[in-house]
């Protein structure tokens, strides 16, 4: 089995509610934020100029039937004590992924070790 089978099968077990892909007729784009928060940005002002330029989008070019939404890839290692960001995101539309508490190789870890990064971050994504 290759790795991406394996980090798949886990991640299908850890959370059944998962959706790894949707059939569609539609032309759609998927825009995706990895590694937020970084790390060396504790006010999260990259964050912010991402949640900007989203937001400037929607008001001049789109309708609210095109309006962006994104899906950010967080690592809840790098959120700060007592964070809103995860709730931010949500009021404004977007949708949160699990990235794990670590920047990390994930295809590298031994399959518990990545099982227990994986709920560690659920349990914090749950809790927020």
């Amino acid at each position: 089995m290759s790795i991406a089978k394996l980090i798949i099968s886990i991640v299908a077990r850890l959370l059944t509610g998962a959706i790894f892909y949707q059939p569609t007729g539609e032309k759609i784009i998927a825009l995706t934020i990895d590694d937020l928060p970084t790390p060396n940005d504790p006010e999260g002002k990259s964050t912010d100029r991402i949640l900007a330029a989203i937001a400037a989008h929607n008001r001049e070019k789109a309708s609210p039937a095109t309006a962006v939404k994104a899906t950010f890839f967080l690592i809840t290692g790098h959120l700060q004590p007592n964070s809103t960001l995860i709730e931010s995101l949500i009021a404004q539309g977007h949708e949160i992924a699990n990235h794990g508490t670590q920047d990390l190789r994930t295809s590298q870890l031994a399959a518990d070790a990545f099982a227990s990064q994986f709920r560690e971050a659920n349990t914090i994504f749950l809790n927020s």
